[in-house]
């Protein structure tokens, strides 16, 4: 018999054990190399690859993860992509808050999403399109 708190599928933590998401979470929203070599960058290279690089994993995490475990990390990762915009534009007055910061680019802005406020709606949204799925391969039917 194997016995195991879980197990990663499709780059996500499949488990019931708390302490298995937690730990996946550390490692996989944590890389120590990637925001100090980008705040040597130059502006133009920088600033786009914050937003294409960084932010897709955690991304398709939060569509997979249940809203109240992922929470904690989320903001922190919130925090770290804010503070590196912050330094690659050097704008010491933007606010998380400020328009041109969470604005899709169509409407002006740049574009940044907050995780930690986006999680509860993606992860309802790949649970009911996952039923929808499912229901048409019910062969029951």
């Amino acid at each position: 018999m194997v016995l195991t708190d879980g197990f990663r599928a499709v780059r996500a933590p499949v488990s019931v054990c708390p302490e298995f998401i937690k730990n996946f979470l550390v490692k996989s929203l944590d890389n120590p190399n990637f925001i100090p070599r980008l705040k040597m960058m130059d502006k133009k290279a920088a600033f786009p690859l914050l937003r294409s690089t960084f932010l897709p994993i955690p991304t398709n995490l939060i569509r997979t993860i249940h809203p109240d475990a992922i929470k904690d990390h989320a903001r922190a990762f919130d925090d770290v992509v804010f503070d590196a915009y912050k330094h690659v534009v050097n704008d010491d007055v933007v606010m998380r808050t400020s328009y041109e910061f969470s604005t899709p680019f169509r409407h002006g802005g740049q574009g940044f999403r907050s995780l930690e406020k986006t999680s509860s709606i993606a992860y309802f949204s790949l649970v009911l399109n996952v039923a929808n799925v499912l229901c048409d391969l019910d062969v029951g039917q």
